[in-house]
C-alpha cells in the first residue's frame, strides 16, 4: 500500500513529453515576439508592396512570387545593398535627398525606380483603401528626382506619363515618341515614369501583368531575385538581440543552447556547457565573450557557458590534441566556421 502512494504519478515518457512542449513553446513564444514586426498585416496605404490599395504593389509582389517563386521585401537599411533587382517606389512626399542616397549606394546593383502619380488619402472606414485627391503634377515628379538625374516627365494622350532627359536612353516608348520608362546611362537604373505600369489597378488586366512582369523582369539574368522596398515607407526595422539571436551567425549557437537546456532540464545540477571558438590572433582579444548579449543568453536559457577560445595559429596542434583524448576533452559545442575546417 505504501508502497503504491510512494509511485510517481508520471512516466518517464510523459515528464519528457512535457518539457519537450514546454521547451517547444517557449521558442515559439520567443520566435512571435522577435517577428512580430514582421508577421502582422500592413492596413498601411501608400505605394508600397504591402498596399491592397489600387495605387499599392501589392499586385506586383503577388505577381512576382507566382512567377519566380519567391519575393523579398527589405526592411533594414542595410539591405538595400542586396544583389537582387531592387524596386523602389516613390510617395509623392519621399525626400529627393533619400532617393540620391539609394541610387548612389546602388550605382552597380539593378534597381526600378518607380515615380509617383496619384495623390490621394485613406479611407476612414476602410484603412487600407485611399480616395483620389487628383494627380500629382508632372513637374514634382521631375524635382524628386532632380540630384539623381535631369528629366522631364511629362503626361500623354494615353494617359501614361513619359519621361526624357541628356541623361536617360529609352527603354519602353509610348509609340508617339516618349518613353514611358528609361535608363539611366551612367548605372544599371530603371526609371519609370507612371507608377500604373506596375500598380494594382495596372494590373487589373492580362496584358497589364504580362507588361508588368517584362518590366520587373528586365535586368533578370537567372540568378537575381527581385526585392520591394519599404524603408522609404515607414516599414523599416532595426536588428533587435533576440531576432539576431536566430539569425546567422547567432542561430547555431542559440540551437546548441536551447538543445542544452533540454537535455538539462531534468537534471538536478545545471553543467557547464562548453563552447570552443577560435580568433585569428591575440590582438584581438577574447572580451567579445563578456558582451551583455552573449551573457543574456546564458542568463536565459539557465545553462553555464565556458568559453574556450583558441588561437588560429595553434588550433591545428589544439585540435589534435583534442581529438586524441578522446570525448572527454571534447567541447559541447564549436562557435565560428574558423573551427569546423580541416
Amino acid at each position: 500500500m505504501s508502497g503504491e502512494s510512494a509511485a510517481t504519478p508520471f512516466t518517464l515518457r510523459t515528464v519528457l513529453v512535457l518539457v519537450l512542449l514546454g521547451v517547444v513553446g517557449f521558442v515559439a513564444f520567443l520566435l512571435l515576439t522577435a517577428y512580430a514586426d514582421d508577421l502582422q498585416p500592413a492596413q498601411r496605404p501608400g505605394n508600397h508592396a504591402l498596399a491592397t490599395s489600387a495605387v499599392g504593389f501589392a499586385g506586383a509582389a503577388d505577381l512576382v512570387r507566382r512567377v519566380h517563386g519567391s519575393v523579398k521585401m527589405v526592411r533594414r537599411d542595410g539591405d538595400l545593398d542586396t544583389g537582387d533587382i531592387l524596386v523602389v517606389t516613390l510617395e509623392p512626399t519621399t525626400s529627393p535627398d533619400m532617393i540620391k542616397r539609394i541610387i548612389d549606394r546602388r550605382a552597380s546593383q539593378p534597381t526600378i525606380l518607380v515615380l509617383p502619380k496619384w495623390l490621394t488619402m485613406p479611407r476612414p472606414d476602410k484603412p487600407a483603401w485611399v480616395n483620389s485627391l487628383g494627380n500629382l503634377p508632372p513637374g514634382a515628379a521631375s524635382r524628386q528626382i532632380a540630384q539623381v538625374t535631369e528629366a522631364r516627365v511629362q503626361e500623354n494622350a494615353q494617359g501614361l506619363r513619359t519621361i526624357s532627359g541628356d541623361g536617360l536612353e529609352p527603354v519602353i516608348d509610348d509609340g508617339q515618341g516618349g518613353a514611358r520608362v528609361a535608363t539611366l546611362k551612367n548605372q544599371p537604373t530603371l526609371i519609370v515614369a507612371d507608377p500604373d505600369l506596375l500598380d494594382n489597378q495596372g494590373l487589373s488586366t492580362l496584358a497589364g501583368a504580362e507588361r508588368a512582369m517584362e518590366l520587373l523582369d528586365w535586368f533578370d539574368d537567372g540568378e537575381r531575385g527581385i526585392a520591394f522596398d519599404l524603408t522609404l515607407h515607414g516599414f523599416g526595422s532595426n536588428p533587435n538581440l533576440l531576432k539576431l539571436a536566430f539569425e546567422p551567425p547567432f542561430l547555431p549557437l542559440t540551437l546548441c543552447l536551447l538543445m542544452g537546456t533540454l537535455t538539462v532540464s531534468l537534471a538536478e545540477d545545471i553543467p557547464t556547457f562548453k563552447v570552443a571558438c577560435n580568433r585569428w590572433t591575440e590582438v584581438w582579444g577574447t572580451d567579445f565573450t563578456q558582451t551583455a548579449f552573449l551573457k543574456e543568453i546564458g542568463e536565459k536559457t539557465g545553462v553555464n557557458i565556458e568559453w574556450q577560445p583558441y588561437w588560429n595559429g595553434s588550433w591545428g596542434d589544439q585540435k589534435s590534441l583534442m581529438l586524441a583524448s578522446g570525448l572527454s576533452a571534447m567541447p559541447d559545442a564549436f562557435f565560428g566556421s574558423i573551427t569546423l575546417t580541416d
